[in-house]
């Protein structure tokens, strides 16, 4: 598992909830998710999935709509779920803090993770 993915998860599974944003934002970096790599993320607080190129299957538990993202897409992620990132290609992606409910701690959860275009397409030789 990639050492920043390693650091990601012992942060966020020692951290408390209000930390935990300020964590994601310092540990922020480009995350390498090559062909048929999987990335498991345990109990995931609220954070945004971007892809910054190529392409990402997500899988939730418990949730029966999977995702795919390309390359400039992004999408909010519920709180307290395991996910699988796996990659359909080469792919970079960055996680940070959910900007739809930053902020919010009243127990909210995003029931309806909407795709949305944050970016151009670029290759991932550019960020390589």
């Amino acid at each position: 598992m990639h050492t920043i993915v390693k650091q990601l998860l012992n942060s966020i599974s020692h951290s408390r909830t209000e930390d935990t944003a300020a964590r994601l934002q310092r540990l922020a970096k480009n995350i390498r998710v090559g062909k048929h790599q999987n990335i498991h993320l345990p109990h995931l607080p609220l954070v945004t999935v971007r892809a910054l190129c190529g392409t990402v299957w997500i899988t939730r538990d418990g949730d029966p709509d999977d995702i795919v993202l390309e390359s400039g897409e992004a999408v909010d992620l519920q709180e307290g779920k395991d996910v699988i990132i796996s990659g359909l290609s080469d792919a970079y992606i960055r996680l940070r803090p959910a900007e739809a409910i930053a902020g919010n701690r009243s127990g909210a959860t995003l029931l309806h993770s909407e795709i949305r275009r944050e970016a151009a397409a670029q290759p991932c030789s550019a960020l390589a």
